[in-house]
């Protein structure tokens, strides 16, 4: 009887890639079928601090093998592999390979004093980007909701504005990375000339922040009064390149319109270069429509 196994693969010593590859050709040989596997994704640790980055995927694979076959085959793929334990709640480290089970069937995955997966596992985004990928409407044990579902909760960004000059010493490392991603011509700016910045009336930032706090996206709303109306220009818009298709920034550009509505604007404004077709067709689909207009600039 073949049995619907879905594993999440992740590595962040070594080389990655080849990592995954050979726990991939291990599965295929030692497990069963291996159905459909993910691209690769990049993330942070979890659950301890690293300057490595994890490389990970996910993997569909029908097999034969009862649940504690496939458990001891893929412990052993782990030491061949050059890891020698699995971790534990008391000390995670960096490691060569990690295979993890996520499903078998529907059958809860529980071992002697261990619940595999891990409730909070399943929600983290090294397991349900990849495992979206191949599987959106798999419903993982102990979850109620599709992997589909838990990933669009997840990039639910939040977005807040920063007015609090007293704090740019704090927000400008952020900044600076963000800008350094706008454009190579872009420098960096100080604390001093971002407090500046954000204390102007006029002047509104606006951070994104993913689910683990981190600030990763950001806007600047300019809102005039002039003698035709009030109107508010959008400059500044980034989204960290680690945190690309997660809708981060259609969500940035919804919020800027009810800003701009709340702030009294008649329109909101921005330019883009037409070689920027993927932010243009973003821009469309917002609703912005493309003006018979020409854009000047004089360096001063």
């Amino acid at each position: 009887m073949k049995h619907n196994l879905y594993l999440a693969l992740g590595s962040n010593l070594g080389d990655r890639q080849q990592y995954l590859h050979s726990a991939l050709e291990l599965l295929a040989q030692r497990v069963g079928n291996v159905v459909a596997t993910s691209g690769a994704i990049e993330t942070l640790p979890v659950g301890f601090e690293s300057e490595n980055l994890f490389l990970n995927a996910a993997a569909h694979v029908e097999t034969e093998l009862g649940i504690d076959e496939v458990l001891a085959a893929t412990q052993q793929m782990e030491r061949e592999l050059g890891r020698p334990a699995k971790s534990d709640t008391t000390g995670y480290s960096d490691r060569t390979i990690d295979i993890d089970l996520l499903a078998y069937d529907d059958v809860q995955l529980q071992q002697p004093g261990l619940t595999l997966p891990h409730p909070a596992m399943t929600q983290r985004r090294f397991v349900l980007q990849p495992l979206a990928e191949i599987a959106p409407e798999l419903v993982l044990p102990g979850q109620a909701h599709t992997v589909k579902e838990l990933l669009d909760e997840l990039n639910r960004a939040r977005i807040e504005e920063f007015d609090t000059p007293e704090r740019a010493a704090d927000i400008e490392p952020h900044i600076s990375r963000l800008l350094a991603q706008l454009s190579s011509k872009t420098k960096s700016i100080s604390a001093e000339r971002l407090a500046h910045v954000v204390s102007a009336p006029n002047i509104h930032l606006y951070l994104l922040y993913d689910e683990c706090g981190t600030v990763s996206g950001m806007a600047t709303l300019a809102v005039d009064t002039l003698l035709t109306g009030t109107k508010a220009w959008v400059e500044d818009v980034v989204v960290d390149s680690r945190c690309r298709c997660r809708g981060y920034a259609r969500q940035m550009l919804a919020f800027l319109e009810q800003e701009g509505r709340r702030l009294g604007a008649a329109s909101l404004n921005l330019t883009s270069r037409p070689a920027r077709e993927a932010a243009n067709r973003l821009y469309r689909r917002a609703g912005f429509v493309q003006r018979e207009t020409n854009v000047y600039k004089l360096a001063l």
